[in-house]
């Protein structure tokens, strides 16, 4: 049996590194397509693999009330993809097997009480990235130069080289102006510092909200190290997540009375200082980017209300283009899209977004207050980080939901 348990860790630990990997990392870029198409292989053995372990060494199987819910999803979601089709829009077929098979695994691990055992491996892989990207972002900070580089075509149609130590850590993206310095930002293994940031953001939320089994209401020293590499992409997104987590430390275990409410109140006030101090400092530092953001906002929204309820078609990613600033579509300009809670609004709809996360979200919100302040900071890195169509994005779908069979079940986990 711990011979099994070994087997079963090793399969989660390589499920969680397949997810991020397949996440906007550089590799899926590349000129060559050999590598994205490794990547993907190695997303569905690695579903695969713990699908078979989990009923080789644990002979499990899904229960009737976790097939009846697995089943709606998939009802839901194949009707948000015949709908698109009928209107020659795209399936996403690939993506959707992919969702559909986390779904099952994710669904055995909380039938086994592994659920906190994926997730911790999550934070490691993460952690592991975290100190490894921290190391090489003081070698540039100090001026070692770089010893590699890789062309990708993220930002634009052509391939632009990027540079990178040992051709492992790249950097992404130019210095930028940040507190008054002018620092590399660390993007690790990603095509952008908000995908690295997101990454990082999520092993955080996960390691203080889901993990723990006693009540803490301190950070330990890996919480501290996520930390500071969200802070090193220099993404507004990750150090408004940072600062909220903080403070919902602070209150996730308390009990509710009139002194906690009023140094609630206090803590809430100075958040929102700090944020709209921070706010005002990415709007002085890089303008550009904060308008963009804005612009993206209602260009999604305006793309949206063109077909509320079941979107413009799975597979229309671009067509938010006729509402954002004519200046974007002109020669260089950049007409990337920033709001992930929009992309997904406006090619499923709010029914493709309502199975996708609104009801795993409205149902964590009833939880418990671990849950709660999960979903909420949740909501707000989807604002502004794109994780449309990617594993990692259908991965958290299947974890929420299956973290409010957990809960419902009132089981601990290990």
């Amino acid at each position: 049996m711990i011979r099994s348990k070994e087997i079963i860790g090793v399969l989660e630990f390589f499920l969680c590194t397949m997810i991020i990997l397949s996440f906007r990392t550089v590799w899926m870029y590349t000129g060559s397509q050999t590598i994205s198409r490794l990547i993907t292989i190695g997303v569905f053995l690695s579903i695969f693999l713990l699908i078979m372990g989990y009923i080789v060494f644990f002979k499990t199987s899904v229960r009737v009330n976790d097939l009846s819910i697995f089943l709606l999803i998939v009802f839901s979601v194949l009707t948000t993809m015949t709908i698109s089709e009928i209107g020659g829009n795209g399936l996403m077929p690939i993506r959707h097997l992919a969702y559909f098979s986390l779904l099952i695994t994710l669904f055995l691990s909380y039938r086994l009480k592994r659920l906190n055992s994926i997730v911790r491996k999550f934070v490691l892989v993460s952690c592991i990235l975290a100190a490894s990207s921290l190391f090489f972002w003081i070698l540039a900070i100090l001026g070692v130069p770089t010893n590699s580089t890789l062309l990708i075509s993220w930002s634009s149609q052509f391939y632009a080289p990027i540079k990178g130590f040992l051709g492992i850590f790249y950097f992404s993206q130019d210095f930028t102006s940040f507190l008054g310095l002018y620092l590399p930002r660390n993007t690790a293994i990603f095509t952008e510092a908000p995908m690295c940031s997101f990454v990082f953001c999520l092993a955080l939320l996960f390691d203080t909200f889901i993990v723990p089994k006693q009540k803490k209401s301190y950070l330990e020293p890996k919480q501290f190290l996520l930390m500071a590499a969200i802070i090193s992409t220099t993404s507004t997104t990750g150090i408004m997540i940072v600062v909220l987590t903080i403070a919902a430390v602070l209150f996730k275990n308390v009990k509710i009375n009139a002194l906690v409410v009023i140094l609630g109140l206090i803590i809430v006030i100075a958040v929102l200082f700090i944020l709209w101090q921070l706010f005002l400092v990415k709007t002085t530092e890089n303008s550009d980017s904060v308008n963009l953001r804005f612009d993206d906002i209602q260009a999604g929204t305006k793309a949206w209300l063109l077909h509320p309820i079941f979107g413009n078609g799975l597979e229309q990613t671009m067509v938010y283009l006729p509402f954002i600033q004519g200046t974007r579509v002109l020669d260089n300009g950049n007409t990337g899209f920033s709001s992930g809670l929009f992309q997904i609004l406006m090619t499923g709809g709010l029914f493709y977004f309502s199975v996708i996360f609104l009801i795993p979200l409205m149902r964590m919100f009833r939880m418990n207050r671990n849950y709660l302040f999960l979903a909420l900071l949740f909501l707000v890195m989807l604002l502004n980080t794109v994780i449309y169509d990617t594993y990692l994005m259908f991965f958290l779908s299947a974890l929420f939901y299956a973290l409010t069979l957990q809960d419902k079940m009132n089981r601990v986990r290990n």
